[in-house]
């Protein structure tokens, strides 16, 4: 992260618990060996120990002791293929998430609206910190925001005050009906699915834009040989956890994706200056 960057959603966890977090891994390593393991949780196990410089995956000579919940239950999760439990309130995680987005959000509106967008489908917006920066930078900006009901819900109650130039849809994000927007944005959603969801998840992106319209998928990343982009690798345990199928995606991952749902004169939008994430933009063929 250079001195410039913002932080995003992993960054201040590993400056603090990049320790604890390496012994997560090391430990169910050596619960469960790495020969044997499927292979999204083997890959992400190797690729961290690789990271934290085990050469050979050779496991230090103990185990670190770690409270068996949460995270230190990682080799249990990965023995039953049962992934942990959120649990039902997430309000502090929603309030890290929007604490993080004026910035990079006011950027990403102005770089939006200068290619003449004005209507925003934010796809999976939670509570809808990169809505708010769009709304917040033009009084012409409008915006349909996308996720889960209740989670949709808490969105339009938050941003009343743009309640006349903001349409909140709740429900499955996959089923939503034909937005039309002339941009639409994917800002850490895809990490949270599977790469068959994900990949529907940017089709059903562009089908939301109009012709010549953009979308934008921005997420936290590996690097096409999983050798560096600390928050990524280490983010990507956290979905290995905490989800049936989510992971921390490589670039050619997310490009293939988008030329695959059409999307054409695909690039990383540069700079753009938020640790461990990149933004990818695409336009949907006139």
């Amino acid at each position: 992260m250079s001195a410039a960057a913002f932080p995003d959603v992993f960054t201040d966890l590993v400056a603090t618990q990049r320790s604890f977090l390496r012994d997560v891994v090391v430990a169910a390593a050596w619960d469960l060996g790495l020969t044997d393991l499927p292979e999204r949780a083997r890959r992400i196990l190797c690729d961290v120990l690789r990271l934290e410089g085990l050469e050979g995956l050779a496991l230090p000579a103990h185990r670190p002791s770690l409270p068996d919940t949460g995270l230190g239950a990682l080799a249990q999760v990965i023995r039953s293929g049962i992934p942990l439990d959120v649990g039902p309130d997430q309000t502090a995680y929603h309030a890290h998430l929007l604490s993080l987005a004026p910035a990079p959000g006011a950027l990403l509106s102005a770089w939006l609206h200068a290619r003449g967008v004005r209507h925003l489908a934010d796809l999976g917006g939670g509570h809808g910190g990169y809505t708010e920066a769009w709304l917040g930078a033009d009084p012409t900006h409008t915006a349909t925001l996308v996720d889960a009901a209740p989670i949709a819900a808490a969105a339009s109650e938050r941003l009343s005050a743009h309640a006349r130039r903001l349409h909140c849809i709740g429900g499955d994000l996959l089923a939503t009906s034909h937005v039309e927007a002339d941009a639409a944005l994917l800002c850490n959603v895809l990490h949270l699915l599977d790469p068959v969801s994900a990949a529907t998840t940017v089709h059903q992106a562009a089908r939301s834009v109009r012709p010549g319209g953009w979308v934008v998928v921005k997420d936290l990343h590996v690097d096409a040989a999983h050798a560096g982009t600390l928050e990524g690798l280490y983010f990507a345990v956290t979905m290995l956890a905490y989800t049936a199928g989510g992971d921390a995606h490589d670039e050619p991952t997310l490009r293939h994706w988008m030329a695959d749902a059409g999307l054409e004169d695909v690039a990383v939008i540069p700079p753009w200056p938020v640790a461990g994430s990149i933004t990818l933009v695409g336009v949907r063929p006139a």
